[in-house]
């Protein structure tokens, strides 16, 4: 792994509350970002050639990262489809 990283957690769901809820834990390694020389404290998307040498600048990330789903029952008791499936509801 490069020498630096960031760690965070993607979560999309819809409305319902029985609804779907999925998760994806990501890490990205890398120099994909860097400030705006222009804008203060804007970043942007590096370029190719982040330190002026030839190559592509090197990332390393999956590129389906693994993905946990939860389907909900409620979310609003956070009860999960999971919790009430072999219990006769």
């Amino acid at each position: 792994m490069l020498p630096h990283s960031v760690h965070g957690i993607v979560t999309v769901h819809d409305d319902r509350d029985n609804g779907v809820v999925d998760t994806w834990s990501m890490t990205l390694t890398g120099c994909p970002l860097q400030p705006d020389p222009n804008r203060g404290s804007v970043w942007i998307v590096a370029p190719d050639d982040i330190d002026g040498r030839s190559g592509r600048r090197h990332l390393d990330y999956d590129l389906l990262p693994p993905r946990e789903r939860t389907y909900w029952v409620s979310r609003r008791t956070h009860t999960a489809l999971d919790e009430t499936a072999g219990n006769g509801r």
